[in-house]
């Protein structure tokens, strides 16, 4: 018998930047921004590629706590 998955069934455990930023509505630019400062959680760099963990950034997005929670991901909110 042999075992059948189908691609569906697999869900990722990381993704990239492009991925992350369909996912999530967050501009690939912040989020490359945030990577390269070393402060998107979950991130790694692999070879020439920045991977997400997602279950570490849907657990950073859940908490809202934190040194992240101060700074925000979208850019600059202050307004005049």
């Amino acid at each position: 018998m042999a075992l059948h998955v189908r691609h569906e069934d697999i869900k990722p455990i990381g993704v990239s930047i492009p991925q992350l930023s369909r996912l999530t509505g967050i501009s690939e630019g912040s989020l490359y921004s945030r990577a390269n400062e070393g402060s998107l959680p979950g991130c790694r760099r692999i070879g020439k590629r920045w991977v997400v963990h997602l279950e570490t950034f849907n657990d950073f997005l859940k908490s809202g706590m934190g040194e992240e929670a101060a700074t925000p991901l979208v850019g600059n909110q202050h307004q005049e």
